[in-house]
């Protein structure tokens, strides 16, 4: 705000009968405020903002199937929600990978959550995803 006859008054009021006084107000909800600024010769100014919020994050997980015992997959997480890009951290319950930007891991088989945080810091973590992987092949000779 520039201008006016100091001093400045200024009324905020918001959703759930948000009301404050402040020049500066901040951990908002979602919703329009209403801003009126008056001065010292009674002229006022009003303005009205408003704040949007993300959509919640969530998460799913795909693996592909493991072809050979031994062998590994790609585990790949499919994030929405939240707001801006999105790290990624793999766990077995045990250990930890990442976190990464990108959203595949290479997977032996077990059990695995990912925990996907977003730029605003929320977090979401994956139900678990079982990794199984076939049966080794075995062979017997016998001689005849």
């Amino acid at each position: 705000m520039a201008g006016g006859v100091a001093p400045l008054t200024y009324s905020w009021t918001g959703p759930d009968n948000f009301a404050s006084t402040d020049k500066d107000i901040n951990n908002l909800a979602a919703g329009s405020y209403h801003l009126t600024i008056k001065s010292e010769g009674a002229c006022a100014v009003d303005t009205t903002i408003s704040i949007t919020e993300p959509g919640a994050l969530m998460a799913t997980t795909v693996a592909d199937p493991i072809a050979c015992s031994g062998g590994t997959t790609t585990l790949t997480v499919n994030a929405t929600g939240g707001i801006g890009s999105y790290h990624y951290t793999l766990s077995d319950g045990t250990n930890t990978t990442g976190p990464q930007d990108n959203n595949q891991f290479a997977v032996a088989a077990g059990n695995y959550t990912v925990t996907i945080t977003d730029d605003n810091g929320c977090s979401f973590t994956t139900d678990a995803v079982q990794v199984t992987e076939p049966q080794a092949i075995t062979a017997t000779a016998s001689a005849d």
